[in-house]
């Protein structure tokens, strides 16, 4: 790397010297809202989600094609060789969904949840089992792309059919019991949140315990929701009871 002459590094310190006096008017002339708002906008372009890559275009192109639902009239048997293709298939797309969370690629990760479910919904047994995780997973996706609306929509989908599956007090329905809860709170549904986050800990406690570390998440999330609705005695006895777990 060639050393900068110093004509250049005295254009460079001009360059700097301007920028930082340019900030310090704005803020003089206009306030701190400006460098706010200028701040943001350079954070959103920042944000923006990677391309996808050559290879991530072909395993998904590839996952796509195995789990096709046109090919249903040709497996009405389900031989098991057909099952262990499809249910490979799935983890393949699971894993592909992982790797684009992972790298904050949150569109296409939501695109891939939707479709394995597409799969699941269109062929039925035996790959439907895990239909109300995928509902939750395509709802992290939309929370994380501040997709609210949608987000309680797939966390709907999620508890409807976690209940339908299995027993109405199952510890599995926690989770989509307090992510429903969270997205009503981002939309200001205050009314429906706190009846949510109750019964998603009765649940934890009749199945785990009272002091079982699975509480901790959701007393945490229930007592940021009873200082946001200005209950701050309430929030303190439920923080207090998360550290007493969070330590034992």
């Amino acid at each position: 790397m060639t050393e900068l002459s110093f004509d250049e590094k005295k254009k460079d310190y001009e360059v700097g010297k301007k920028r930082i006096e340019f900030l310090y008017k704005a803020r003089q002339k206009i306030g701190l809202l400006l460098i706010i708002m200028m701040c943001l906008a350079i954070n959103s372009s920042c944000n923006k989600e990677p391309a996808l890559t050559e290879f991530d275009k072909k395993r998904e192109k590839d996952i796509e094609r195995l789990l096709d639902t046109k090919w249903k009239p040709l497996a009405k048997s389900h031989s098991e060789e057909l099952v262990l293709m499809k249910m490979n298939s799935i983890n393949d797309a699971l894993r592909l969904a992982y790797s684009y969370n992972q790298r904050k690629m949150h569109s296409h990760a939501e695109r891939v949840y939707r479709l394995i479910l597409r799969f699941q919904l269109g062929w039925g047994s035996p790959y439907d089992q895990n239909i109300g995780d995928i509902y939750l997973n395509i709802a992290e996706a939309c929370i994380n792309q501040k997709k609210y609306e949608e987000a309680e929509t797939q966390c709907r989908f999620s508890l409807s059919e976690q209940e339908r599956q299995k027993h109405i007090e199952h510890p599995d329905l926690a989770w989509p019991l307090e992510k429903l809860a969270w997205v009503l709170q981002k939309q200001k549904k205050f009314n429906e949140v706190e009846p949510l986050y109750k019964r998603a800990i009765a649940i934890l406690e009749k199945s785990k315990g009272f002091d079982h570390q699975d509480l901790y998440p959701i007393l945490i999330s229930y007592g940021l929701f009873l200082e946001k609705t200005r209950r701050r005695d309430e929030a303190f006895q439920v923080y207090s009871r998360a550290s007493t777990i969070a330590e034992k």
